[in-house]
């Protein structure tokens, strides 16, 4: 689900841009000392990578290991109201006293409809959330909100094939704030279906500054948008990808996925000033 317009509680600079060229931003750490997390190995590193609901471990033809996030049959058809997260499963500070993280997450996937589908559902989401948040529902809640589309503390951005009532009238990315109806979308198209994604989303303290690139094939698609997350989150959280079915479906395979996050210093326990 998603909003094409900002919402008033949140602040709100935001803007879309298609571009020529995709850059890449290195960042690193969990941890005041720096962390990488990579989560693409099976098994994954212990107490590392956890896998919730309907998601699990596929090995294609070529021996490549791969997480499907949604239930499928054993012929690989798609199947209604499933759920599927995988997330860290170290918890996150993400702001302490004179402290908030810069972080960058990217994310290679794919939505493959059914054969003979062309309607299919519901999508991927990357979140943010309370270390202690439940699963969430599946269908437009992305298997991250509960099923009016809410929660608290939580923030996400959703990668939506699927027109609900609440959305634009196109596939889209939306940056969500404690809501599905997002605060600033960005049109994907027909790209969306049954391609390889890239999406690069990073988010600067400092600036406050939410910024999400995505590729597909040659085009290449950028949003940004203003929001200090330390007044959304919790000190402590965690973080992961997720996707849902409901009454349409679709085949959610997530590729391959990298979280990687820098602590800065800075002026006053939770809100941004300067750099110090």
């Amino acid at each position: 689900m998603a909003s094409s317009f900002p919402q008033t509680l949140i602040p709100l600079v935001c803007s879309i841009t298609f571009l020529l060229a995709l850059a890449t931003t290195p960042g690193d750490a969990t941890s005041r000392t720096g962390h990488t997390s990579s989560f693409n190995q099976k098994p994954p590193p212990l107490n590392t990578e956890i896998l919730e609901g309907d998601a699990h471990y596929v090995t294609d033809n070529n021996g490549v290991d791969f997480i499907r996030l949604t239930k499928t049959d054993e012929s690989g058809k798609a199947l209604q109201y499933s759920a599927g997260r995988a997330y860290y499963g170290k918890p996150l500070n993400f702001w302490g006293e004179g402290m908030q993280i810069d972080f960058e997450a990217t994310m290679k996937f794919k939505i493959n409809p059914n054969s003979g589908d062309n309607d299919p559902a519901d999508g991927f989401c990357f979140f943010i959330e309370p270390l202690e948040a439940p699963m969430g529902a599946s269908g437009g809640s992305f298997g991250v909100f509960d099923s009016s589309g809410k929660k608290d503390s939580t923030f996400a951005v959703e990668f939506d094939p699927y027109i609900n009532t609440n959305d634009p009238n196109y596939r889209h990315v939306g940056i969500d704030i404690e809501s599905t109806d997002s605060v600033v979308t960005m049109k994907l198209g027909d790209e969306l279906i049954g391609n390889v994604v890239t999406a690069k989303i990073k988010y600067t303290a400092a600036t406050t500054m939410i910024n999400v690139k995505v590729t597909i094939g040659s085009k290449n698609y950028e949003m940004s948008c203003l929001k200090d997350l330390s007044t959304v989150l919790p000190q402590v959280v965690k973080y992961g990808f997720s996707a849902a079915t409901g009454g349409q479906v679709a085949v959610h395979d997530l590729i391959s996925w990298q979280f990687t996050t820098t602590p800065n210093t800075v002026k006053g326990s939770r809100g941004i000033r300067q750099v110090v």
